[in-house]
């Protein structure tokens, strides 16, 4: 498959209608403040470019929509220009939605540990508490 990147706008995309992924609102908001404090999305959505110069995004939904909200009016994203069957794509959605990894705990608390600044580590998601627990 051939891929581009492109800054687009955020009119230009268009969201899936059905997304099996869901997000819990206070890790929305969450996105949602990070974006904002970034000014940027600082991983790309994966889009497939339509006839009428439109990109469906195939993946980085939730980041489209936090973005909007965010106050943001393009972003950065990666996509493809050719065809592909609609089972290809929701193939490709559920397999991005799918495939994630773990995190090593003590490794986790390690680099947590190293962030000293309050503000950066609430940016993480992550409290001393959960760390903690690790």
């Amino acid at each position: 498959m051939r891929v581009h990147n492109e800054i687009v706008s955020l009119d230009k995309l268009e969201l899936l209608k059905r997304n099996a992924r869901y997000m819990e609102d206070a890790t929305y908001r969450r996105l949602v403040a990070n974006i904002r404090k970034d000014g940027c999305l600082s991983s790309v959505p994966f889009c497939v470019k339509q006839d009428d110069g439109t990109f469906k995004v195939i993946s980085g939904n939730h980041r489209v929509q936090a973005a909007r909200d965010a106050g943001l009016t393009e972003v950065l994203i990666l996509y493809t220009d050719e065809k592909m069957t609609s089972a290809e794509m929701l193939s490709r959605q559920l397999s991005h939605n799918a495939i994630e990894g773990k995190d090593d705990p003590l490794m986790l608390r390690e680099i947590y540990e190293e962030i000293n600044d309050v503000d950066w580590k609430e940016y993480t998601g992550l409290n001393d508490d959960q760390i903690r627990e690790l």
